[in-house]
This record gives C-alpha cells, structure tokens and sequence, in this order.
C-alpha cells in the first residue's frame, strides 16, 4: 500500500507510475533500489505535465480515471503482475478514449545525463534484457524517427516547429553518439538544419526532393544496430534518475520489500 506521503496530484501519481513501471521492467533489487535512491539525489528534471493536471479528481467524469491511476500505482509497489496487467489495459482504453497522453515527458537533467552509463551498468544483462523485451515497441530508430519528423513537421506553426525541432535533434544525438552531460553538438546542428530544409520548402520542391533528405537522413543516423540499441538504454535510465518522483517510487518499493520479508519471516 502506498504511504501516507503519497503523492495524489494526478500528474505527481503519473511520474511515479513512470518510474515504478521501469523499476519493474528491470526487475530491480532491493539493493539495486537502495543504490538508486542516493543516485537520484539532485537529478530531478522539468516535466510537461498540462493535459494530466487537467484530470480533477473530484469530477465525476474524472474520478475513474483517477482511480486507475491510483490501482495501477498500487499494483506496481507490490509487484501484482495480474492486477498490473488489468489496470495498464485499463488505463490504455482511457487513453485512447479521452485522447490525453497519460505518460509524462520528462526533461532530461545534467546530472541524470552524467551518472546514466552508471546506472546501466549496476543492472545485469538479464535485467536489461527483460527491460528491452518489455518496451520492444517504444525502441527508438534514429533513422526511423528522422525519416518520419522530416513529413510530420511540414505545417507547423513556427513556435510548434522550433520546439519540436529541439526535441528530435536532441534525441538524434543521443541515440547516435550516446548520452552524454549534453547531447552531441555536431549531431544536433545537423539535424536541426535538415529539419528546417524540409520546414521551409513549397510543397512541390518538398515532394520532389524527399528521396534526398531520406537519404540525408540515412547518412546522418548512421550507427551500428548494437550501440543504438545502448544508447537507447541509456536515455530510458536518464528518464528514470531525472523523475522528480522516482525517489518517492523507489522508498515505496523498498519499504512493500520490507514488509513482504516481514511476513514472511512470521509466518509458520
């Protein structure tokens, strides 16, 4: 059960399921968990959490929401794979329903960027393994997601298109060269001017000349399978460390361990 600390603003009850749902997927330890609580010290970075603090949880509309958040929350801190399965299919059908995206983003901080390589190296193999069979679909192709930004940003306002913009290049960065305490710089720039190539042109130059930027595309995200898939890794535990609730996610999971042990010990 969660404890009395608990947070209950819907968006703050979405960052700890963020952070419980990786801590599960990896399958952590008790000792593991109790390495990242003084990792996380510090590290907490910005989030957008807008259409999620819309949800009142006072509103009758709203409230079954809420209330899935709350379960699956709970089903994470003691590890109920049944349950868990229930209120993720749950919470998937309300997503789908109301159109809001119930999973945080989260900005990453320089020291999560800093202390990542760590983190992934205190898991083992298996766990990693286990992490990256779990979100097969969410693995991110540099390729892929370039080739795709290069259409989805034709038609943005200018605003819509600079953030977005920022958001793809820096993700292009690190999953080509790594995380680093700043995403790789020359990466970066190149990416974000091949971005504002395929933003600026008429429709008809852009229809014409999307074979070369493909092609442009292909060059610049160039990395062997094995290190993209690393790289990934490495932002999936910067998204972890700078969770502004993961420390709260991660006491909640070592005090249910305590309590599990517990019981365990007193039964006959």
């Amino acid at each position: 059960m969660a404890q009395a600390g608990a947070a209950t603003r819907p968006s703050d009850v979405a960052l700890e399921i963020e952070a419980l749902r990786t801590l599960d997927d990896l399958q952590a330890t008790a000792p593991q968990v109790h390495q990242l609580i003084d990792a996380c010290a510090g590290a907490a970075g910005e989030t957008k959490t807008a259409d999620i603090d819309a949800i009142d949880s006072a509103a009758s509309d709203d409230r079954a929401t809420y209330m899935v958040l709350l379960r699956l929350r709970e089903g994470l801190i003691s590890g109920d794979d049944a349950r868990i399965e229930q209120d993720e299919k749950e919470l998937s059908d309300l997503e789908e329903k109301s159109q809001v995206n119930f999973s945080p983003r989260i900005t990453g901080s320089m020291p999560a960027r800093a202390a990542a390589e760590k983190i992934v190296r205190l898991f083992s193999a298996q766990q990693i393994a286990a992490l990256i069979a779990q979100r097969n679909e969410d693995v991110s192709d540099p390729t892929e997601i370039l080739v795709a930004a290069l259409s989805q940003c034709r038609g943005m306002k200018v605003a819509d298109f600079q953030a977005f913009n920022q958001d793809v290049s820096d993700e292009i960065a690190d999953l080509v060269a790594g995380v680093g305490t700043r995403p790789n710089r020359s990466i970066q720039v190149r990416t974000a001017a091949l971005m504002r190539t395929a933003f600026r042109m008429q429709p008809e130059d852009f229809d014409a000349q999307l074979p070369d930027l493909q092609d442009k595309a292909k060059d610049l995200t160039k990395v062997a399978a094995g290190m993209a898939l690393r790289h990934w890794v490495q932002w999936e535990m910067v998204q972890l460390l700078s969770n502004p609730q993961l420390d709260l996610a991660l006491t909640e999971r070592s005090s249910w361990g305590t309590q599990t042990t517990s019981a365990s010990q007193e039964s006959p």
